[in-house]
């Protein structure tokens, strides 16, 4: 943006995790956003953010754990939460516990879903 070019300039914080660290948003005449920075003034992140605000919505991921993940309405929300920011990033226990069972299944028995068998 140009010196020349009309902007407003608004002081807010990153909303993704508890950190909040202080941005500045610049705004074209529209409103629309034209510029994001990290706010050097910021009394608590002194200038920091990280990057997701550089990299857009497939920067950031959800992760829920126990027992938040084995609950109804908590993972429906945050992946509404997750697909708001364009990010197709969502971890949970099982990605952890479960997912192992999955790959050796799928080598072992060319299927996946087999994930538990009877003793033999």
């Amino acid at each position: 943006m140009t010196q020349d070019q009309a902007h407003t300039t608004k002081h807010t914080f990153c909303r993704i995790c508890e950190a909040a660290c202080g941005l500045t948003v610049d705004l074209n005449e529209q409103g629309a956003v034209v510029a994001i920075a990290p706010n050097e003034q910021h009394i608590a992140s002194k200038g920091y953010a990280c990057l997701k605000a550089e990299h857009g919505g497939e920067a950031i991921g959800l992760y829920l754990g126990n027992p938040i993940s084995v609950s109804f309405v908590p993972p429906v929300l945050s992946d509404a939460f997750v697909k708001a920011f364009g990010s197709s990033k969502r971890y949970h226990t099982g990605s952890q516990d479960c997912n192992n069972k999955f790959v050796v299944a799928a080598r072992k028995f060319s299927l996946s879903r087999i994930s538990t068998l009877p003793a033999l």
